[in-house]
Order: structure tokens, then sequence, then C-alpha cells
């Protein structure tokens, strides 16, 4: 007898959650139909999905910003420009200010309002409901009474019933919203009630929530159900803003930039995109002709007064002239003083021009109601940079507050609030600068009045009929250049008015760049791995729950005990393969291990071999009968003792249920003669017997060991069916009997847990000489080298996975009905 030991494997040899790979592979190939059954599924979902969904497609439009200068610091270039009311400051013209421009929901509003389309179409099919954009693929064509209030957001129903009549339809009880389109505001809620109407095509249609009528096109199909829905512009508008994104060119230094939106109508996204960038370009030449007009005004404001000076002092000239019969020329002292006066009140003039215009701003910046308004103010050349800096700064900030408010809204958020009051300090650091440069202005025209003063006093010295003509004359040169002056810059900005453009200009129209959704590739690639994914996610948990003893690893994890044997599942009518079918692989499977026994036990007289199981159903009875079997063939004289009194399935498959057995015997109702029956040659079997009320008493007693001696003194090998040593302690009492103690454990139904535990409880129970059989081993499973012999997985005697209670008490209970035996027979 070798002194083995059972001995488990180091616990930390293992993978997380006990996972096995090669496992794991192995079970991929056996259920590659689950993987081509996921793909193929995903396949057609994928077809399906995009079969019926409505592409998402991108538009794309770039336009060119015209940028004068980048920060307000710049101002030569800029400031000629401004001067001469060309357009708007470098400042406002900054690429970045004009993105926020674009970013800005009010430019939004005026977009939607342009395009003047706030209801939508829609024909609703078996599967897609599909928008019906633009106006010229519309079956139907709805005109409102704008002045009648209109519901919002509900669906109205259309259904055609022939060329002339259709249905009016609301599907169900439903509140919407009332809106006045003439007067652009809401009017509070409505209740629509579920309701049917018959109408003609073109009948005005007035109703508690709507007035329209509609109207029919070629497109018109009988049978269709279209349906509409009223749209606020503000609404649209929303959706539209939302949805825009805006980029610069290369690494932001280009002064293109690219405007996209994604949406399922194509003809849509372009409409708007275009007009987007049409109101912009409009909405920046009409501030650049609103600066024009303005300082056109003012300098025309300055002409009205100049021309009636001009004409009154020609005719005093004209009337002094002829009065004094002067016709000479000046003398040249005379026009030497003339000239210097001429320039000195030229100067004088352009000064007063210059305090108008400090009026003119101070008038135009006092006022709150500018921060609410358009800043477009007149612009004239004062020679100041600082005030024409100043200008450029407040309108930056009123842009970039416009902006900001458009776009996040108009209750005042903390940017917005922000801006404001950058503003007010920006107006009010202007109207000081005004204030001071007034009173520069002022002294300036004080220096000037001096040196006219000088001038005149020379001009005492001339005759008087020369001083008088002097005066009168250089009244009008002055007044005339300053005229001619004035009607020149006027006629110079008409001119430059008319021929003004917009800064900015479109590139490339709106135009579909591609499909954005969906993705028919990357769609494909996720299904295929979803596909692939789900099933190995089962086939894990599958084996992370499993509890079952799959393979010869998940033995060799649980315990390093030898295995003799592994036993393929058998397909042949008969239990006993071994005398019946000798030349089967299960044979085979049955010779090797009473070979491996042989050198086992060589020194042992007797060879008593114990074969138990952790549970019912292991194939314990089945294993015994043909290792006995298998002995008995080799010569040897064996007996096969059923000490598995409490479920005694010995009987059943040698067909001696009723005999007299060991239970009879150990209570001295038979001999052992009686109690023996001859099965084959070589092999006598003592059954079971009746099932006593204590069969751990009876295997306990001392006339149980003095049957084994006589066994021993009879028989060269004793094999004994023990109960299942997971569950009773029968078992353990035989083994001060057993030379060897084989332990079945059966593939695809051994519990791993109670194996281990069994398994554990050897060692604590000092047991020794234990091996495994690894029983009905699938014989497809080709890493056991049992394929080519094409056993099937349960024939009749291929250990059924149903048995009853196994009994703790004084029997198992079998009951009238057919059940498992679990060892492969089925009773009634």
């Amino acid at each position: 007898m070798d002194n083995n030991l059972p001995q488990l494997p180091d616990e930390g040899a293992q993978l997380p959650f006990g996972l096995d790979l090669r496992k794991l592979w192995s079970d991929v190939l056996s259920y590659w139909w689950l993987f081509v059954g996921t793909v193929a599924i995903a396949m057609v979902g994928v077809y399906y999905y995009h079969r019926y969904t409505h592409p998402v497609y991108n538009s794309r439009i770039s336009l060119i910003i015209d940028e004068m200068g980048t920060s307000v610091g710049q101002s030569s270039t800029g400031q000629a420009n401004l001067i001469e009311g060309l357009g708007l400051s470098p400042a406002m013209r900054n690429i970045g200010n004009q993105i926020a421009v674009l970013q800005s929901r009010s430019l939004a509003v005026e977009a939607v309002d342009a395009m003047n389309d706030f209801i939508s179409y829609y024909e609703r099919g078996r599967v897609m409901t599909t928008e019906q954009y633009p106006e010229s693929v519309r079956p139907i064509v709805l005109t409102i009474d704008s002045t009648h209030a209109q519901t919002i957001g509900v669906p109205i129903h259309i259904k055609v019933v022939d060329d002339e009549h259709f249905d009016l339809e609301i599907e169900d009880d439903i509140s919407g919203g009332l809106y006045d389109y003439s007067r652009r505001e809401g009017l509070g809620t409505v209740s629509l009630p579920k309701m049917s109407e018959r109408h003609r095509f073109g009948e005005v249609i007035v109703g508690n929530g709507w007035a329209f009528r509609v109207d029919a096109t070629q497109r018109l199909r009988e049978g269709a159900d279209y349906f509409v829905v009223f749209n606020t512009p503000e609404a649209l508008a929303s959706r539209f803003h939302g949805g825009v994104a805006i980029s610069r060119g290369e690494k932001d230094q280009s002064s293109v930039v690219v405007l996209s939106i994604n949406g399922t109508n194509i003809a849509r996204n372009n409409d708007y995109l275009n007009t987007l960038v049409g109101v912009f370009i409009n909405n920046n030449l009409t501030q650049k002709n609103r600066m024009a007009d303005n300082s056109i005004r003012f300098i025309e404001s300055q002409l009205v007064g100049l021309a009636d000076t001009l004409t009154d002092i020609g005719n005093e000239l004209s009337v002094f002239r002829a009065s004094h019969g002067v016709q000479q020329d000046l003398s040249a002292t005379g026009q030497a003083i003339f000239a210097d006066i001429q320039r000195y009140e030229k100067e004088l003039r352009e000064q007063d021009i210059i305090t108008s215009y400090y009026d003119y701003l101070e008038e135009y910046f006092a006022s709150d109601s500018v921060m609410l308004g358009v800043i477009a103010p007149a612009v004239y050349n004062t020679g100041s940079n600082i005030i024409s800096e100043q200008l450029s700064n407040i309108m930056t900030l009123y842009t970039e507050k416009q902006a900001t408010q458009d776009t996040y809204g108009r209750s005042g958020s903390p940017a917005n609030r922000e801006y404001i009051a950058k503003l007010q300090i920006a107006r009010n650091t202007l109207l000081r600068s005004i204030d001071n440069h007034r009173q520069l202005t002022a002294q300036h025209i004080g220096e000037i009045k001096a040196k006219i003063a000088e001038c005149e006093r020379q001009m005492n010295t001339l005759p008087e009929t020369e001083r008088r003509m002097l005066r009168i004359d250089r009244r009008y040169t002055l007044n005339n250049e300053v005229y001619n002056f004035l009607m020149r810059k006027r006629s110079e900005l008409q001119i430059q008015k008319a021929a003004n453009a917009p800064d900015h200009k479109v590139l490339d129209p709106a135009a579909v760049t591609g499909i954005v959704s969906p993705d028919t590739q990357q769609n494909t690639i996720i299904a295929i791995a979803i596909a692939v994914v789900l099933p190995l996610l089962l086939l894990l948990l599958r084996q992370i729950l499993d509890n079952k003893v799959r393979t010869t690893e998940d033995i060799e994890k649980i315990t390093k005990l030898p295995i003799l044997s592994h036993i393929p599942n058998s397909t042949k009518t008969s239990p006993m393969v071994v005398y019946n079918h000798p030349k089967s692989m299960i044979a085979e499977a049955f010779r090797k291990i009473r070979t491996r026994l042989d050198f086992l036990n060589v020194d042992e007289p007797t060879n008593i071999i114990a074969v138990s199981s952790t549970m019912p159903g292991d194939g314990k009875t089945f294993c015994a009968l043909n290792i006995a079997s298998v002995f008995a063939l080799g010569g040897k004289k064996t007996v096969l003792l059923g000490f598995d009194m409490r479920k005694p399935a010995l009987s059943k498959i040698t067909d001696t249920v009723g005999h007299l057995g060991l239970s009879e015997h150990i209570v001295g109702n038979c001999t052992i003669d009686e109690a023996t029956i001859q099965y084959i040659e070589n092999l006598d079997v003592i059954p079971s017997g009746a099932i006593p009320p204590n069969p751990s008493e009876l295997i306990a007693s001392e006339r149980c060991a003095a049957l084994m001696e006589e066994l021993k003194k009879q028989y060269d090998v004793i094999v004994i069916d023990t109960p299942p040593m997971g569950i009773v302690s029968d078992a353990y009492q035989m083994m001060k009997w057993a030379t060897r103690l084989l332990f079945v454990v059966r593939q695809d139904f051994t519990d791993k847990n109670l194996l281990k535990q069994t398994v554990s409880s050897f060692e604590s129970e000092g047991l020794k000489s234990v091996s495994l059989i690894f029983n009905n081993i699938n014989s497809r499973d080709t890493r056991y080298g049992y394929g080519h012999y094409g056993y099937g997985r349960y024939g009749r005697y291929g250990y059924g996975r149903r048995y009853g209670s196994y009994g703790y008490g004084y029997g198992y209970g079998y009951g009238t009905k057919k059940h498992s035996d679990g060892d492969g027979y089925y009773v009634e």
C-alpha cells in the first residue's frame, strides 16, 4: 500500500474568478454557432437600422472676413478709413468679434425671419416620417391668416381622401401654445380635443386654434397621411442657433471662417446657412452705410448756415464795390494781410466745425438710450487720436455686448452685465475727453482770434475803402473756401457710400460635405464587436458561475490526487460493458485501471478496492461493477459488495432486487453463501439486500468486520460499492479495510465545492492510497483521445443527471414514478 496523501493545490496558482483560458477557448470552439448567430443578427440589425434611419448630413459654408486690424491701438490706417466714413473701426472688424456676431441669437432670428418658413411639413410612412422641404417638393401648401392665432407645436394631420377632399385630424387630446405671427408674440395656451373634419382643398378653415387654407400640388398622393406643425420664429432660431458650429482656418491665423450644421434635411440646412451669412453680410454693409449717412447729415447741417452766409456776404461785396467804384485789386500790403487773415479764419472755421462735432458726439452719447440702440455715429477728423480710439473702443464693446447678449439671452447674464459696466465707463471716459478737447479747442480758438485781431490792427493802417473791402472780401473768401471744402467732402462721402461694399464675402456657398450619421462602417464594426463580445461575456460568466467539473484541469486545481483513468461515456445497452463489449474503448479504460492497481497493490494478498464519489449520480456503481468485471476476466476471483445500503443501485443494475444481501447477513438472517450470487465466471456479487433502518451501525458492527475477514480468505479482489462520501459517513468506516480508494468524479456533473470539501476531508480523516477516476468523459472531447470512437454524450448507461433525494434516514423514497438511479438505469 503506497502512502500518497491527498493534497490541495496552491490557491495562488488560480486565475482571478477561477478563469481557465484554455477552457474558454474550448468553449468558443464548441459554441461557434453562437458567435455566428449573434454576428448574423447584428448584421441584420445594422442593415435595418440604416434602412429606416434618416441620414444626418453635414452642410458647410465658408466666408472671408476682411480684418482691418486686430487692436484699437493700430489707428493709422484704421483711423483714416474711420474718418472717411468708409467702414467700421478695426476693433469692430476684428475676426473674433465678427465670429461672436455670427454666433448671436439675434442674427439667427433675423435669418429665420428672412427665410419666412415657419411651418414644418411631414409625410408619415409605414416606418419612417419624412420632412417635406423645400416648398417645391411639398404635396400640400398651407397659407395662414397671420392676424389669427395659430396653434404652436401640435401635429395637425391632413389625410388625403381624394383630389378634392381631405380629413383634418387631431389624433389625441392635446394642449398647445397660441402664437400671433403678425405681432410676433404668444397668446397663451389652448386645449384641442381629438377631432376629425372633412374639408375641401382651397377652403379657408377657421378654428379655435388656427386659420389657414390648404392647397394641393401635383405631388399630392391619394391616401397619404401628411401633418404640419406650426413653429415660432424664436423656437426655429433656437433650433438652428444651437446646431451651428463655427471654426477658423488653419492654426486660427486665416481670415476664412467656416460655418457648419448637421441635420437630416439638406435643403433646409443649406438655405439656413446661406441666409444666415447673407444677413450677416447685409448687416455689415448696413452699419457701414449708416455711419456714412450720419457723417453726410452732419456735414449738410454745417452747409445750411454757410450757404446763407455766403450769399449775404457775396451780395454785400457786390454792393460795396458798386457803390464805391472799387475796381482795382488790393495793394501788396493788403494782399499780405488778407492772406494771413484768410489762413487764420479758415483755421478758426475748422475749429468751429470740430467744436460742433464735439457737441454732436456729446449729445449722441449723453442719453442712456444709446446703450439699447445701434452705435453708428458720424465720423469726422478732429485730429485727436484719443477721441478716435475711444470711439472705436465703445463700438467694439457694444458689438461684443450684443453678441454676448444675443447668444446667452436678454435676461442679463453676468457677462452681459460686465459689458454694460465697461460701456458705461468707456462712454463716461469719452464724454470727459470731449469736454477736455473742447477746452483745448476753445483755447486754440482764442489764440487764432488774437492773431486775427493783430492782423486787423495792421489793416487799420490801410486806406478806409481798401480796409472795408478787405474785411468783406475775406469773409466771403473764407466762407466760400469752407463751403467748397464741405461740399467736396459731402460729394466724396456720397460717392464712397455708393461704392460701399461689405467687408466680408462668401468663399464657398453652403453645400453638403458628407454623411455624419449613421456611419455604416463604424456601426458595422461596433455591431460585430458587440456580437462577438456578448457571447464571449456569456461564456465568461458561464465559466465564472459554473461549479461543475468539466476538465482534468478543474480537478488538478482542486487536488493533486492521481487520476487512474478517464472513462468515456457509453452508448451500450448493458452496464457490463467490459464483459459484453470487451473490444470497446470503455473496456480498455477499465483494463487500464486493473493494470495500474496491480502495480500499486502488488504486495497485498487481497486487493480490497473501495469505489465512492461525492454524490449519487457520479457513476460509482457502474464503475465498481466494471472494475470487478475486468479483474474477473483477468482470472482473479473477485467479489462485488453492495455496501450502498441507503440507495442500493447495485441490485438494480445486476437485476438482483429482492435477493438476500449484506443487510440480511449482517443481522444474522442468512449465511454468506445464501447472500452470494455468481454473476459471471470468477465474479460473485453480494447485493445490499433490504434497506435497513441503521446502515451506519451495520457497517460498524463486528459481524461486518468478520464478513470482510472471511471474504479476504475466499477472494483475490474485493470491490466495495460504498455510499457517497460527500453526504454520508458510511464510506469512511470501510476505509479501514480498503487497500485503495477509487474516487469517481463525473464530467459535467460533480460539484467542485463538494469535491473540494470531500477531498479536504480525506486528509482530516487520515485516508491514504486514494486515486481518482474521471468518469463519463464526453466522447467528442478530443483532449481525452476518445473522439474517433463516436460514443454518444448520454447513452442508456450514460449516467443520467436526474437522481432522487439521497436519504439520510431509513430509505430513499423512490415512489411509483419512473426515475433515474443516478447510474444510468430508470426503474419503476
